[in-house]
């Protein structure tokens, strides 16, 4: 690497640089000042050399050829990453450009060093009115290939869009499949709103047809007969458009992976769950119901597990794709959930965990413990059982949010109205929480107004307000009794009691009387197995795993489903109101590939409980 101090001026350095090259090749190689001059390539062709390569050209270049040898050097310093010589050559070539090709040639260089010192904006504007008539092919397609990629950087990526098209036709055929992948991705990362307004504006028509193609994904991309007949249309209309072998290669990987998933049960299914790290204990309960119900079942096919805690998700996609993988299962961790779909699997997915904007396609499931999906089946229970008015008591956070926005959204379409809302952040905190949420302050100040008017004291007392019919709780047992004694101290005798209904978090379990103390009266919602005291397969899973608590239970009956799920999941989601019964609830596929799980519910009670099954719901997707 070369470098120069600060009291050197940039000619100065470069004669330093190129006596040195000039003397270190004389000293190696015969005299050949008989031999031409070495002739240089294109100054924007492909880079064949490292920088020392191209200086030492410079070092012996001829002068009509001196300034072709300086912008590959520049060029080549950028690639490597010296900035500070490709800086140096930059200003080089400013004072030696005289014709106009040399001087737009030099201001795309700049321009590449601004951008590699993340200097977009002036990098933009160093190439904003470049005349690209005299530059040779090599030299256009750069400068479209970095206005491209500046532009893709701005707060309008698709104003990069038509340099993206314009790039194409100075690219190879191998070089042009490259170039509309990235066009393609460069559209679906758009929302559907910024595409239309795109094509609204006047365009060439290659433009248009990428933005049409966009559209028609985003809009119909879940519905593939209807999808089908519009793409007909649109290759009808841009039948040459390059964004019809795009498709084609899509679809072929699309039809593989859905032949895949009709034929049953996969011949080999790549697991990818935690096995070491903070969370290996959950992902041995997952393996441990995944094994238990591939051996039930009698299903044939490998499983094979992968550590996701391991390395990246993409490496282990990649791994297991390798290996011959026809069915992904997992991962549980919702990023890595994301960056697996980022990846378009080319095989079937099972997701253990939901994504906010799920990926839909006919070959990508999720399936998720979601306490919002369990929020959205009490919604419904509450609606059936005739309830006008709910109170939903939840943690402060991003945990009791999707819960009550799981409920509302189930709740409001169905009855018109919102529940009421109580957020705590800590047992000490609820009993003013609550006071307020049922209007117990409320009651007290008419009390107390009443006293003032009349001049005496009123022997009143503050009750809770009578319009709350239904009370759901997303707490703990030992939380879910304090809010329940708090509620009832101050209820009116005249008034008939709200119905308290438990989220799974509040399940006791079934060999705990003194925490079920605390919720003695109330409904419980959850999984059938977290509810079945009479399970033989319950009792022998505790007999060979005694330490085994309520959450890793429930990763157990997630595993042991997942894999039942497996031969049904394409006739599931066919028939989206045919159910499968399962541990974690009656199984159903949404058309958005969602697995939801109808809980069960039952009264705790001291005897033995009064079971009760919700009806099935077709409930939006949990976030």
């Amino acid at each position: 690497m070369y470098r120069f101090n600060k009291p050197f001026s940039v000619s100065q350095f470069l004669s330093l640089v190129l006596l040195s090259l000039l003397l270190s090749a004389c000293a190696s190689t015969p005299d050949n000042s008989s031999n031409a001059p070495t002739v240089p390539p294109s100054a924007f062709s492909r880079l064949e050399h490292k920088p020392d390569w191209y200086l030492q050209q410079l070092a012996q270049a001829d002068a009509a050829y001196r300034f072709t040898w300086e912008t590959l050097a520049a060029r080549s310093l950028i690639a490597a990453g010296d900035l500070q010589q490709a800086s140096a050559l930059s200003q080089q070539l400013a004072k030696e450009a005289f014709t106009p090709k040399q001087k737009h040639e030099q201001r795309i260089v700049q321009a590449m060093i601004l951008q590699q010192q993340g200097k977009s904006g002036e990098a933009l504007a160093q190439i904003a009115d470049i005349d690209l008539r005299p530059l040779s092919d090599d030299a256009t397609a750069s400068y479209y290939k970095l206005q491209a990629s500046l532009l893709s950087q701005t707060a309008n990526p698709l104003s990069a869009l038509p340099a993206y098209i314009a790039l194409n036709n100075y690219l190879s055929t191998a070089e042009q499949k490259t170039n509309n992948e990235t066009i393609w991705s460069l559209l679906q990362a758009q929302d559907t709103a910024r595409l239309q307004q795109a094509m609204a504006e006047p365009a060439p028509k290659v433009q248009t047809g990428w933005l049409a193609l966009a559209v028609l994904q985003r809009t119909l991309g879940n519905q593939p007969q209807q999808f089908a007949t519009q793409y007909a249309r649109w290759h009808a209309e841009y039948p040459d458009h390059p964004g019809s072998q795009l498709y084609q290669k899509e679809q072929t990987t699309n039809e593989t992976a859905t032949t895949a998933l009709a034929s049953g049960m996969p011949k080999q299914v790549a697991i990818l769950i935690p096995l070491s790290g903070n969370l290996a204990a959950q992902g041995d309960a997952l393996r441990n119901g995944m094994l238990t119900a591939y051996k039930e079942a009698g299903l044939q096919g490998d499983l094979r597990f992968y550590d996701s805690a391991s390395q990246p998700i993409a490496a282990l996609y990649q791994q297991a794709v390798k290996e011959g993988a026809e069915f992904i299962v997992g991962p549980l961790l919702k990023d890595q959930v994301e960056a697996l779909i980022a990846l378009k699997p080319q095989v079937p997915l099972l997701a253990l965990n939901e994504t906010d904007g799920k990926s839909t396609t006919d070959t990508n499931f999720y399936f998720s413990l979601s306490p919002a999906a369990d929020a959205a089946e009490a919604a419904e229970k509450l609606r059936q059982d005739g309830k006008r008015l709910p109170l939903l008591i939840v943690p402060q956070g991003a945990q009791g949010q999707r819960v009550v926005d799981g409920f509302t959204n189930q709740w409001q379409p169905q009855t018109g109205g919102a529940p009421l809302v109580a957020r705590f952040t800590d047992r000490q905190s609820l009993e003013a929480i609550l006071r307020q949420a049922m209007g117990v302050g409320a009651s007290q100040q008419r009390i107390d107004a009443l006293q003032k008017s009349i001049g005496q004291k009123v022997f009143a007392q503050a009750f809770n307000r009578q319009d709350v019919d239904a009370i759901y709780i997303y707490a703990s047992p030992l939380e879910a009794g304090i809010i329940k004694s708090f509620i009832d101290i101050s209820q009116s005798p005249f008034a008939p009691p709200p119905t308290y209904y438990l989220g799974a978090k509040g399940n006791p379990g079934l060999n705990n009387p003194g925490v079920a103390q605390n919720v003695l009266g109330m409904q419980l919602g959850d999984m059938p197995w977290m509810l079945d005291s009479s399970s033989p397969l319950r009792d022998k899973v505790l007999t060979l795993w005694p330490q085994a608590n309520n959450d890793l239970l429930r990763f157990f009956a997630m595993g042991y489903d997942s894999i039942s799920l497996l031969p049904h999941l394409a006739e599931l989601r066919a028939a989206t109101g045919q159910q499968r019964e399962g541990l974690t609830g009656a199984l159903s596929i949404n058309e958005q590939g969602v697995v939801r799980r109808q809980l069960h519910w039952i009264r705790i009670e001291k005897s033995e409980p009064s079971h009760e099954v919700a009806k099935p719901v077709a409930a939006p997707a949990a976030q």
